[in-house]
């Protein structure tokens, strides 16, 4: 490996767990230009050999440096200094915080550049993809509606697909939700810890959105019950099955009351 190579490994810099410093020394190396575009980096095993530490430390490195979108790994050749990295603004800083923030539900980073990159090159042989670039109807294709009917009906009851509304990720079915059955200035029961995007739902949409609080088998019902004889609660909106952020399942009993 060249002389770069031997300072880079031998010094990796800031702190946290060996993976996280490794990626943020070839982070920064990239960052002040001694890696440019279409660089490539060492084998795994040829930095294993130089820096004495486990493959798994070196491939998490490899992975999260993939997961920022600063390098490329393509089979059977090697790991890339990735074009992106030339990009304004592009993440050169380990994310670990001391804060855990659960805005947002990702994937594991490790790999997932790579499954996104293997999707879209199936995408690029279909022959329809033109199709891709078309609009679909407000509530899905019928297609996928049907779809979603035969599915629905193996596992509650029969409904028809005019019946379904394909949404584009749960903030949407909860907009599209907030926009149906509520008006401004109504009033939303929820469970008191939930998941953020609920707030920002209820400011765009001006309702007022009002805690429940929790217990370890989710809302509470005596508590819910208490609240709608005070408030004029136009509809509750709950997470009875993985609830976010807690993952709490409610017991049956609890959905039965």
């Amino acid at each position: 490996m060249s002389t770069i190579w031997d300072r880079i490994l031998k010094s990796p810099l800031g702190s946290g767990r060996a993976y996280e410093r490794l990626a943020d020394a070839i982070a920064i190396a990239i960052a002040g230009g001694e890696l440019q575009s279409g660089d490539r980096l060492p084998t795994q095993r040829d930095v294993v050999a130089k820096l004495g530490v486990a493959i798994g430390t070196v491939t998490r490195a490899y992975s999260e440096l993939e997961r920022r979108g600063l390098v490329v790994g393509k089979v059977g050749s090697g790991t890339y200094v990735s074009s992106f990295a030339d990009v304004p603004g592009v993440v050169a800083q380990s994310s670990s915080r001391s804060i855990i923030d659960m805005t947002t539900s990702r994937p594991p980073p490790e790999g997932s550049a790579i499954h996104l990159a293997n999707a879209l090159r199936v995408l690029s042989k279909r022959r329809d993809i033109i199709d891709l670039l078309g609009t679909e109807p407000p509530n899905g294709s019928p297609r996928h509606r049907i779809m979603a009917a035969r599915w629905i009906a193996r596992r509650t009851q029969a409904v028809e697909p005019n019946q379904i509304v394909m949404c584009n990720g749960v903030q949407h079915a909860l907009s599209t939700i907030f926009a149906a059955l509520a008006n401004i200035g109504d009033t939303i029961a929820t469970e008191e810890l939930n998941y953020p995007g609920i707030k920002l739902l209820a400011d765009l949409h001006r309702i007022n959105l009002v805690g429940v609080p929790m217990d370890e088998n989710g809302i509470r019902a005596d508590s819910l019950a208490e609240l709608c004889r005070r408030l004029n609660v136009r509809f509750v909106l709950c997470s009875p099955t993985a609830h976010n952020p807690t993952t709490i399942m409610m017991s049956e009993e609890r959905r039965t009351q």
